[in-house]
């Protein structure tokens, strides 16, 4: 997951891992593998094993704040795809 800054910029912002029934997973995994990419748009971040896409899907996501060393997502919980972005 990414949020972008006042100028326009991608920051990874963390992981969701809650809020996903297993239906919705499917669903969401077979959007973003249409939509998968070589390499992640999110500059100085480099993982192993993870598959970016290009940043084209808005989901809402519910959190308790952020980190304050790194601006990481708290307990982030998926709320849903914004359709309407």
């Amino acid at each position: 997951m990414a949020r972008r800054d006042e100028d326009g910029v991608l920051h990874y912002a963390g992981g969701v891992g809650s809020g996903l029934s297993e239906r919705l997973s499917k669903g969401l995994k077979a959007r973003l593998d249409t939509i998968a990419i070589a390499k992640p748009v999110i500059k100085g971040l480099r993982e192993k094993g993870i598959v970016w896409t290009e940043p084209k899907v808005v989901v809402e996501v519910e959190y308790r704040g952020l980190t304050t060393a790194d601006q990481k997502l708290r307990h982030p919980a998926f709320k849903g795809v914004r359709e309407d972005k």
